[in-house]
């Protein structure tokens, strides 16, 4: 049971940063989108698991591919590249090459969209860049502190490690 107190703490919390906080019902796929999510899941797994019962989670990765890259008719893109900012290459694209479909936009709209698409990936690849910069300045200080701790042992032949 939830304290009255915790109770207050989580609504505040939400109403700073502007959440508007549902109830609903358990296992209800028409109002919880995680429900809706697992009504497509779990039929696929099980699929998966009759088919390949001692392999299928060594199989998961190709699920989450075909889940991944099919264009939702809702937000005109594909899961892969609202989540990541880019479309994964699959197999069909290394054997047909690059889509010419981005580089002819045909609407104002589809237009727009692409430039917001160009723009993001532009921010996540300058986004990597720093991290990227900021990591190998974090392994150089890490190993410089590690070294300072650490003596090298020379073992000979037949010493117990």
């Amino acid at each position: 049971m939830v304290h009255n107190s915790s109770r207050t703490l989580f609504k505040n919390f939400c109403d700073m940063l502007g959440i508007k906080q549902n109830l609903t019902a358990n296992y209800h796929p028409q109002s919880n989108m995680t429900e809706r999510v697992n009504r497509t899941l779990k039929p696929l797994i099980a699929i998966y698991a009759q088919q390949r019962p001692n392999s299928w989670d060594n199989e998961i990765q190709k699920l989450a591919f075909a889940i991944r890259t099919p264009v939702n008719d809702t937000t005109g893109e594909t899961p892969a590249f609202m989540m990541f900012g880019r479309d994964p290459r699959g197999p069909l694209d290394l054997l047909i090459g690059e889509t010419t479909e981005e580089a002819q936009p045909t609407t104002s709209e589809h237009r727009q969209i692409q430039e917001y698409k160009k723009n993001l990936i532009n921010n996540l690849r300058w986004a990597y860049n720093i991290v990227k910069e900021h990591s190998e300045i974090e392994k150089i200080k890490q190993k410089e502190n590690y070294d300072q701790h650490t003596t090298q042992r020379q073992y000979n032949e037949g010493d117990l490690v």
